[in-house]
């Protein structure tokens, strides 16, 4: 397959360990990716996602700590519009993302979830809380999935999903591990399928398994 002419200009914010941009790095230098990494803009200069930025060659922003909600907004938006970026992909960011920066990219941001919504969403569901709940619901499986981002918690359109079974004697911990390689497999697929979608300008799929 030619490389694409013209790829989407992706920007990464979070302030995560990482795993999830290095799998969007990763797999953006292939020659026959549809979408590029344009900027990753995080909230903590100490965030490993930081470091991801910098092996990979990536523009890094690092955003003042301790802003407002809107003047967060204001500091996203100001790197969306420097890197020219298209799309936006969460990677371990925690707060309700400001509506000026959804506006702005109408649709285009994404974000993954170490559960297959729509169970084990909401506000406060995010890393070992979610595996806890999850094992103590009793579940036979998890998952992750990639959704467009809204102005609610993990309740936009789901892009895609990859299950995992539960393993009997797991614990929130190994848990996660193993649902971190289940994401690092995820997001990346969904980002390319997200991109040709805007590139081919199709109805973009929901439900999608990889």
């Amino acid at each position: 397959m030619a490389p694409l002419l013209a790829r989407l200009r992706v920007g990464i914010l979070g302030s995560g360990s990482g795993t999830n941009a290095h799998a969007l790095c990763v797999n953006a230098e292939r020659d026959t990716c549809a979408y590029s990494v344009e900027a990753v803009i995080s909230t903590s200069a100490k965030a490993g996602i930081c470091n991801v930025a910098r092996r990979s060659g990536v523009a890094l922003v690092i955003l003042p700590e301790g802003l407002s909600r809107e003047a967060l907004g204001e500091e996203i938006v100001r790197a969306i519009d420097e890197f020219q970026v298209e799309a936006l992909a969460l990677a371990g960011f925690m707060r309700l993302l400001p509506d000026k920066v959804i506006h702005r990219l109408e649709g285009r941001v994404l974000n993954i979830h170490p559960a297959l919504l729509p169970d084990f969403g909401g506000k406060g569901m995010f890393g070992l809380h979610v595996h806890r709940s999850v094992l103590a619901a009793g579940v036979l499986e998890t998952g992750a999935t990639v959704h467009i981002v809204t102005d609610q918690y993990d309740e936009g359109a789901i892009l895609g999903q990859k299950r995992l079974l539960v393993c009997p004697s797991v614990d929130p911990e190994d848990l996660q591990r193993r649902m971190k390689v289940v994401e690092n497999e995820l997001y990346p697929g969904v980002m390319e399928q997200f991109a040709r979608s805007i590139h081919a300008k199709l109805p973009l799929s929901t439900q999608a398994s990889f």
